[in-house]
């Protein structure tokens, strides 16, 4: 049976993909095909949009004669979903790779892109950065907002969308609590009922500046895992509860001087979303309590290291002590 939409969930990252790729793979949803072929083990389709690290088992052959299978034998609409479609090219080379049965299968293609306030998502990339035992992050965090920060802007993406996908849907990220909900209500295939997905979460303030320190500390991916390991194992912190924005308010007021406030309206000129205010003094810096500053000292202090760089790791922590 032919017919039917071909939904493209193209990211963006830190956006709440995951917990919307984790509900379509995980809930039978009627008359919408979320393809098995090609996913990482989030449910996210990176593989089968052409990101393949590790590299793929069946060979690339192999998972375009699956995929197509796949096609032959679905009905209705389908969603695919990876944030590495929105590099620049990448969904048009993944559509050009099944052109001839894509054009035969659906009567159209909607891409769909989710928009996060740019402090918001760049928080959330710092977190990542550090959560990940393989990526050698190691800056300050207004480090990282000065000088990576404006990598994470979109409105100039958000043109170039416009211009090569103008059927292309745009949804704010805020509240994330609706998130999952207003994606498939937006794609016309609603989950209301269904408990939403909490994947990727960001670690609160305490954790992140001690896997910071850890990162200085431990140039070893497998000894950074082993010490969040044990981070995570000690029950008086709980990782994942808590504040978690970086940023000082010097670094926040400076980076929406010179980007947030054209960043925000540009979008919602552009979308109608509205990413919220761009006022500096919405979002404040996490705080390190005593307590705090006692986990963190008792897990880094027997780190390799620590007391030759102890000046400067009292002082990492205090910035963020009241």
């Amino acid at each position: 049976m032919m017919g039917g939409t071909l939904y493209i969930h193209a990211g963006l990252a830190k956006t709440g993909t995951s917990a919307i790729q984790g509900t379509a793979r995980d809930t039978p949803i009627p008359g919408l095909t979320y393809p098995r072929t090609g996913q990482w083990p989030d449910g996210a389709h990176h593989i089968l949009a052409g990101f393949s690290d590790p590299p793929l088992p069946e060979g690339a052959a192999g998972l375009e004669a699956s995929f197509r299978a796949e096609l032959d034998a679905s009905t209705g609409d389908m969603l695919i979903s990876s944030e590495g479609l929105t590099g620049k090219g990448s969904l048009a080379r993944f559509l050009s790779q099944y052109d001839d049965r894509f054009k035969t299968r659906f009567d159209r293609m909607i891409p769909i892109i989710v928009l996060r306030h740019p402090l918001d998502r760049i928080a959330s990339a710092y977190n990542q950065t550090i959560k990940e035992p393989e990526r050698n992050e190691t800056r300050d965090p207004d480090a990282f907002l000065t000088q990576a920060g404006p990598s994470q802007l979109n409105a100039q993406m958000v043109v170039g969308w416009r211009q090569e996908f103008p059927d292309t849907r745009f949804l704010g990220h805020n509240p994330a609590s609706t998130l999952v909900e207003r994606f498939f209500d937006l794609i016309g295939h609603p989950v209301s009922g269904i408990a939403p997905q909490t994947r990727n979460r960001s670690m609160n303030g305490t954790t992140l500046i001690a896997l910071l320190i850890a990162k200085r500390l431990l140039p070893s991916p497998a000894d950074r895992t082993a010490f969040f390991d044990r981070l995570r194992q000690d029950k008086s912190q709980k990782p994942w509860k808590g504040e978690t924005f970086p940023f000082s308010a010097a670094a926040v007021s400076a980076f929406v001087a010179a980007h947030g406030a054209d960043e925000v309206e540009t979008i919602k000129r552009l979308t109608g979303v509205d990413l919220g205010s761009s006022d500096a003094g919405v979002r404040r810096r996490f705080t390190l309590t005593d307590t705090d500053r006692a986990f963190i000292l008792r897990h880094v202090e027997p780190l390799p290291g620590f007391e030759d760089r102890r000046p400067e790791f009292e002082a990492l922590i205090g910035a963020f002590c009241s």
